[in-house]
């Protein structure tokens, strides 16, 4: 996926990493990553690469499985709207 430097879509891709994880289809969360990013994560002492955080995630993504679609509000996060009261 392609998107240029604008803030239109800046906020497509944010819609489209944030749907991607709010709906379970993790591929498509993952796709919005480029190959060489630079990843933090708020589990994990240090920055990691796409593949890292892949990596990383397996086991939380397998684990977390089980309670996928039972939370509402989850990661909404518009741009320029700060966060929701959902979390």
């Amino acid at each position: 996926m392609v998107h240029q430097p604008t803030q239109e879509s800046l906020a497509n891709v944010f819609e489209d990493w944030t749907e991607g994880l709010n709906s379970g289809r993790i591929d498509d969360f993952y796709a919005c990553f480029h190959e060489g990013s630079d990843i933090l994560d708020e589990d994990h002492p240090r920055h990691m690469t796409k593949i890292e955080l892949i990596n990383h995630w397996q086991l939380l993504c397998w684990h977390q499985s089980v309670l996928a679609g039972r939370f509402t509000g989850v990661n909404q996060f518009r741009l320029g709207k700060g966060h929701s009261d959902a979390y």
